[in-house]
């Protein structure tokens, strides 16, 4: 998934929302940042999430499941990108 400011315009509200059920959804997520890289302004950061699925999340039922998930960040100036295997 790539996003880029100028095509993404979310609500203030739409963002605190999914920020909350996220928050709810996951309360023992751990971030693990295995390798950042910078250039210039741009700054490459590869990390696994894991977490435990105790709440509602996206419409899908608690399933109490554990799981990790690999994830890149670049950021560069104004733009964010987020990969996601």
């Amino acid at each position: 998934m790539v996003i880029r400011p100028d095509e993404v315009k979310p609500d203030k509200d739409e963002l605190r929302e999914e920020f909350v059920e996220v928050t709810e959804a996951l309360p023992d997520r751990r971030l693990t940042v295995d390798r950042m890289v910078s250039k210039g302004n741009t700054v490459l950061i590869e990390l696994v999430v894991s977490c435990t699925q105790k709440g509602e999340l996206f419409g899908m039922p608690p399933s109490n499941k554990s799981f990790e998930m690999p994830m890149a960040h670049v950021r560069a100036r104004l733009m964010v990108v987020v990969i996601s295997r």
